[in-house]
């Protein structure tokens, strides 16, 4: 196979540099595996050979950059696992686990176990098990595994089965040593599953079948490893060796896309769909010329994305299939910018003649960091590395302002407020909403709303909280705060402190900001309430002066006026500058 045989000669010539020392003039060192990367046009078999050729190298291979775990054959075998815990009674995928490298029987011992059968495979193995010890050891390894699946979450079943049991052994011998990267993802997406699922194999094998996981890498970090991209994937990335592999082949499925998306005389975009060959006209033909016109650019800008990837060496490889390789492909691209450089040459390879284009190292290799152990009576570290890491400043802890110096961040258990603060909740909640309806309907909605059971009111106390918010909202004095340009429940975060940091994190129960003022109101309930601002609690002045605070360094420009009001009554009660001063965060 072409494509084969290109993976392993890119194989081969990266073994033959890290076994012989091939020397990076640039790097002014040997040639590494993390100095490689191989990019190709499309993943799947390609990127797949090449990772297995390199790792039956011992080479250190990253992986494919993405890779759909139910689309691996190590995977789907782990997969027909679980379900046979599930459906012993499918035999098709019970002679899948039979023959796979987790049971291991031959062809003939399969054929021996379903040919004639009365019953399922699994009821015939149970028949046979005295006539093989082949049979034996597969029946006892199964029960054990479904009675081991009944109670144990996927990610415990199928790592006791990669690793208790010697099954990822199994299936690397079986399926290569690039095998192991999917196993690893496997279990990774079990136990991502069992994180936000009820951990159970039914439904493991049910979102991992039908989600179509996708891994994806980072490979900008791989380390010490040969990385296979995509061309897309390696967009931002450079390496100081690079290979490209071609396919002699512009994007088929692109350019058999039979829709035509194209613009009449007129000017407007339409979609035309010809179905047939001999149903093309002007106008879709032209689409589809235009259409691969954009397909060759695009072909053409990946193909100058690849080769700037490269920072010492660019190899371009590639295999034809039984068709002849476009005039436009990659590599012939490539071959005739190579023929019009003067320095060209010409050398003899084992399957054809190869170009090559040199220049030569005029600039000093870049020194290469050599990591030293440290030994005793080392004196030539810096300062710092002799004294301990300073203590991280602890974060100043934000102030509620509506909350009391002495009150717990945290509501006891052991305490019973519900009833000391319900009418309060009421009261904010309806004082929030209500603004929003036309007045007409607000009678309708306060009923409704206190008659609800979970608020365990009495009528009375249905009829005197209602009167309280309506008395409120109807008021003329404070219709303006209810109107347009004001807001409800506004939350504010901020850092007021002077001399040091003090963070303020609340939420206001109203605001009003018009050109020259801004306006906060804090709704009170409290029974009865104070005649004078002299008589407002000291927790409701250092609130209302923390929230001024915040506000002037946002509105600076602004009158800034502290309301509190108090809903018996109603009373508005402005708080002045003089009594807020002295308890300014």
């Amino acid at each position: 196979m072409p494509l084969a045989r290109v993976a392993v000669r890119i194989a081969d010539t990266v073994d033959h540099w890290i076994r012989s020392g091939e020397i990076l003039p640039a790097q002014g060192r040997a040639v590494r595996p993390g100095d490689v990367l191989i990019l190709v046009q499309r993943r799947r078999r390609m990127a797949e050979l090449l990772v297995a050729a390199l790792k039956e190298r011992g080479i250190p291979v990253s992986g494919r950059d993405r890779m759909i775990l139910p689309d691996q054959l190590v995977i789907q075998d782990l997969i027909a696992l679980g379900r046979l815990t599930l459906l012993p009674d499918d035999d098709l995928n019970t002679a899948t686990v039979f023959k796979g490298p987790l049971i291991g029987l031959t062809e003939e011992q399969l054929f021996e176990v379903a040919y004639g059968r009365d019953g399922t495979v699994l009821e015939a193995l149970r028949t046979k098990q005295d006539d093989d010890p082949a049979f034996s050891a597969a029946l006892q390894q199964i029960s054990e595994w479904r009675a081991r699946a009944d109670f144990t979450p996927p990610f415990e079943f199928f790592s006791g089965v990669l690793h208790a049991d010697q099954g990822r052994k199994k299936l690397l011998a079986r399926l290569g040593p690039d095998a192991a990267d999917p196993i690893d993802d496997f279990l990774a997406a079990a136990l991502d599953f069992e994180s936000d699922h009820v951990p159970s194999m039914e439904g493991f094998l049910h979102w991992i079948g039908t989600g179509q996981t996708e891994v994806k890498r980072d490979l900008e970090q791989a380390g010490g490893a040969v990385r296979v991209m995509t061309v897309h994937g390696a967009k931002g990335l450079q390496a100081p060796i690079v290979f490209l592999t071609d396919n002699g082949r512009l994007p088929a499925r692109q350019l058999q896309d039979r829709l035509r998306w194209a613009t009449t005389d007129e000017g407007e975009d339409v979609i035309l769909w010809p179905a047939f060959q001999d149903n093309e006209v002007a106008i879709t033909e032209a689409a589809a010329e235009q259409r691969r016109l954009e397909i060759e650019r695009e072909y053409r800008r990946l193909l100058y994305v690849a080769m700037t990837r490269a920072e010492d060496r660019l190899y371009m490889t590639g295999w034809c299939g039984k068709r002849d390789p476009d005039e436009i492909c990659w590599h012939a691209l490539v071959e005739a910018g190579l023929r019009r450089a003067p320095d060209m040459t010409e050398f003899d390879m084992p399957e054809g003649r190869g170009l090559r284009l040199d220049n030569p190292q005029t600039v000093p290799p870049s020194e290469v960091e050599t990591v030293l152990p440290l030994s005793v009576g080392v004196t030539d570290l810096p300062t710092w590395a002799h004294h301990h890491a300073p203590e991280e400043p602890t974060p100043p802890r934000p102030l509620r302002p509506s909350r009391t110096e002495d009150e717990p961040t945290v509501a006891s258990p052991l305490s019973d407020d519900s009833d000391r603060f319900k009418r309060g909740r009421i009261l904010h909640s309806l004082l929030q909403t209500l603004p929003d309806l036309p007045s007409d309907a607000r009678p309708t909605a306060i009923a409704a709303y206190l008659a609800e059971s979970a608020h365990d009111l009495s009528a009375a106390q249905q009829s005197e909280i209602g009167g309280e918010v309506l008395a409120v909202l109807n008021h003329p004095d404070f219709a303006h705060l209810f109107g347009p340009g004001s807001r409800a429940e506004v939350p504010i975060v901020g850092d007021v402190g002077t001399f040091e940091p003090c963070v303020i994190s609340g939420q206001m129960d109203r605001l009003l900001v018009t050109d020259t003022t801004v306006t906060i109101v804090d709704f009170k309930t409290n029974r009865p309430p104070p005649k004078e601002e002299t008589g407002v609690a000291e927790v409701y002045l250092r609130q209302m002066a923390a929230y001024r605070a915040a506000l002037r360094q946002i509105y600076p420009d602004h009158e800034i006026l502290t309301v509190l009001m108090w809903t018996e009554g109603p009373r508005l009660m402005r708080l002045s500058d003089a009594i807020l001063d002295p308890h300014a965060p």
